[in-house]
């Protein structure tokens, strides 16, 4: 599911240009992340060794550290759009939900802005980057994944 259609089952949509800025109302918040974790599982459900991963599980059984990085990241989503043009608005009243999609540019700029954010994220909790590891080391905080995005 995209992030836009989700947007749309909670009356807002995704426009190009708006006379004023709406932030995603924090009610919305969890429920947006707990929908977009459901997208995420049923995408990865499929794959073998995700079955076994700590992210299988449903949001309320996520450890909290996940679940604080997931609504973060729900948080950021405004920023992420309006890196590649986009604000989010309330529909009105009868309105229609119209959006044709994201063009390569556009995807790229929010993957690399919520690239950027997520390495915030990491630091904030203590890790490290060391790029000479295959994977991280949960022991030592460190990782080889805090690189930029390019």
């Amino acid at each position: 599911m995209q992030i836009p259609v989700i947007l749309a089952d909670l009356g807002y949509e995704v426009v190009r240009e708006a006379e004023c800025e709406h932030m995603i109302e924090d009610r919305y918040l969890l429920e947006l992340a707990i929908m977009i974790h459901e997208d995420y599982m049923k995408k990865r459900n499929n794959e073998e060794d995700f079955r076994e991963n700590k992210l299988s599980v449903s949001f309320d059984k996520l450890p909290e550290d996940i679940k604080r990085s997931n609504i973060d990241n729900i948080y950021h989503i405004p920023n992420k759009l309006r890196e590649a043009g986009y604000y989010i608005r309330p529909l009105e009243n009868g309105e229609d939900f119209i959006f044709s999609g994201f063009s390569d540019d556009e995807i790229y700029k929010m993957a690399k802005t919520e690239h950027l954010r997520w390495i915030w994220d990491q630091r904030l909790k203590g890790w490290l980057a060391d790029p000479d590891l295959d994977e991280p080391d949960k022991a030592s905080k460190t990782t080889p994944y805090l690189v930029d995005f390019d």
